[in-house]
């Protein structure tokens, strides 16, 4: 039976999914759906003719689906689109799904308040696909919305449970196992791991990622990339990043990795203090690959490089875990429009020589941890501005000459 014409409007703040969203819904129409689908991400409402015509194709759909990252604030049209729906007559209004952040306590409240559905079972399974995510998940999401717009009985699953974590290799299949992957590794060479944020497994964002792993390679080391969900969430079940330590980048109390690339933003002991032990315990150097939000050419040209707010997300958090600082190594670019949805999408892409930097100075680093103590050379470089010899050290509020003592002393005790 042909199916009937619907059209569906859908709302990023974030802009992650909206790769996976164009995926599932070319499978819906290949598969015979029909479906006019328009997405858009907050960098799209540049001016008032943009936000009208979206607000337009909202009160003239059959479903709206907003997904919030900040609450409302983070949808620059969200009390104005809220207002005109509750203007229109309650059979006239579009299905309206509001999709919050895990965590996001303000989004919680703004779904609760101005989704028709809050709480129900139509509800969770809505935002269950969403919050999956994978173009899987969105083709299923289409066959559920026509189902329930048009009382229908199309064949529809559930939604499907993604990986929270797992290995990643370019050339490894996507489901190897753990055994099977350390299996492939060379035995005598430094190992670096990289972990990395789940959603950019699960929307295939992974240019930048394919670069790192293939500089190490390309130095001789080993490595061992996983994706996570850094933090533990009650409603996707996922272990975590202290289960990542233990399973993927230690084998009982010994690490398998002599170094560890953090391209995460933020803190993970700020964010989750239980975690404080966690990379001590791991026991290796732990080297911050920076990522700038913005576009090559706007870092590449400009004479400060990296933005203050990016300084903070890429160093002055990270530093709290105790990261070493390297070098900028991707940058987001948003310069493709989808065909299909007519959104905005974006890519992390490689900057090569920085990826080729890092990768260098993790194998050296990897190597530094497996010298013995008394065979390491350590250099102590003192500030020094304005350059005068009663400038020398200086700090305020910190005594640097018996700090470096202090810091000779344990360099001694430790051989």
């Amino acid at each position: 039976m042909e199916q009937q014409s619907w059209s569906l409007v859908y709302y990023s703040a974030t802009a992650t999914d909206m790769t996976s969203l164009a995926q599932g819904v070319r499978k819906y129409l290949d598969e015979g759906g029909r479906v006019k689908i328009i997405a858009r991400t907050r960098q799209q409402f540049f001016d008032s003719a943009q936000k009208k015509r979206f607000l337009h194709s909202c009160l003239h759909s059959d479903a709206i689906i907003i997904s919030l990252h900040g609450g409302s604030a983070s949808f620059p049209l969200f009390d104005e689109l809220m207002d005109a729906l509750d203007a229109l007559p309650a059979a006239s209004r579009p299905f309206l799904h509001i999709q919050p952040t895990s965590g996001d306590e303000d989004s919680i409240l703004a779904a609760e308040k101005y989704s028709p559905e809050f709480g129900s079972e139509l509800w969770q399974s809505c935002r269950l696909f969403i919050e999956r995510g994978g173009y899987l998940n969105f083709h299923q999401l289409c066959l559920w919305l026509y189902n329930h717009l048009f009382k229908a009985q199309l064949p529809c699953k559930a939604p499907i449970q993604q990986r929270n974590e797992g290995i990643y290799h370019p050339d490894m299949p996507v489901d190897i196992s753990l055994d099977d992957y350390l299996a492939r590794l060379q035995p005598g060479r430094i190992t670096v791991g990289i972990w990395f944020y789940q959603t950019f497994w699960l929307n295939n964002n992974l240019a930048f990622i394919d670069g790192l792993i293939r500089a190490v390679e390309a130095e001789g080391a080993n490595v061992i990339p996983v994706f996570h969900l850094r933090f533990k969430e009650s409603s996707r079940g996922n272990h975590g990043a202290d289960y990542v330590v233990d399973h993927f980048f230690m084998d009982g109390d010994t690490p398998r990795i002599d170094v560890l690339l953090n391209p995460m933003l933020f803190s993970l002991v700020l964010a989750s203090p239980d975690y404080t032990g966690l990379l001590p315990k791991l026991g290796v150097p732990f080297l911050q690959a920076m990522v700038s939000m913005g576009s090559y050419e706007k870092w590449s040209t400009s004479t400060q490089g990296m933005g203050s707010m990016e300084v903070s997300f890429n160093a002055a958090q990270p530093e709290f875990d105790g990261a070493l600082i390297s070098v900028p190594i991707a940058t987001r670019e948003e310069n493709e429009i989808d065909p299909l949805t007519g959104a905005l999408l974006y890519r992390y892409l490689p900057i090569a020589d920085r990826v080729e930097k890092l990768a260098r100075l993790a194998i050296n680093w990897g190597r530094l941890r497996c010298l013995r103590h008394n065979k390491r050379r350590v250099a102590i470089i003192f500030h020094h501005y304005p350059p005068r010899d009663d400038r020398i050290g200086c700090a305020a509020g910190l005594d640097s000459f018996a700090s470096v003592v202090s810091l000779l002393d344990d360099f001694a005790a430790q051989g």
